[in-house]
């Protein structure tokens, strides 16, 4: 077999291993993570700080729901998810449900500022990494939703919707 075969074929096999690769990494990171429950079904851990308005929340006051939704501005899903916050934060009223929004990895606060000023969104929003590493935030958007009793009911990876909220609130009710 001559050198330029061999080559060929070595880089073909590479090009191959780097696709397989590639597609195990797109795979595990897109695919369903219903598999790693992880604190779903324990104890949330509190949400407590001042948020970016100068308030101060604590989780453990609020009375019903509650929806703790990890985002940046930089992230595209964070982005295409707001409006869907927006309108559960509006559902919610009425629903004994409230929104906190945990900014991850270190975000610019006035960005963030800016963000909320442009789409909406009147939720707490706390600025703590160690909220993130409370609830084992790897990427985001990332959202729980909390039962009345403090049990974390659902844990949703990428964007989530007012009917995925809707549904985890029925689920806990029925």
């Amino acid at each position: 077999m001559s050198n330029s075969v061999r080559r060929n074929s070595s880089i073909a096999g590479v090009a191959i291993l780097g696709f397989i690769v590639m597609l195990v990494v797109f795979v595990g990171f897109a695919g369903d993570d219903s598999a790693d429950p992880g604190i779903v079904g324990q104890q949330a851990p509190q949400v407590v700080g001042l948020s970016l308005d100068g308030e101060f929340f604590d989780s453990q006051e609020v009375d019903g729901f509650l929806v703790v939704n990890f985002f940046a501005t930089w992230c595209v899903g964070c982005i295409v998810e707001h409006p869907e916050l927006v309108k559960t934060e509006a559902w919610g009223r009425d629903n004994d449900l409230q929104i906190v929004a945990a900014v991850f990895d270190g975000d610019n606060p006035n960005d963030v500022a800016d963000f909320f000023a442009e789409n909406g969104g009147g939720w707490p929003i706390l600025n703590d990494p160690a909220i993130s590493n409370n609830y084992a935030v790897g990427r985001i958007p990332e959202t729980f939703i909390v039962g009345p009793n403090g049990i974390v009911l659902e844990r949703f990876q990428g964007e989530v919707t007012l009917a995925d909220v809707q549904g985890a609130v029925a689920a806990y009710e029925a």
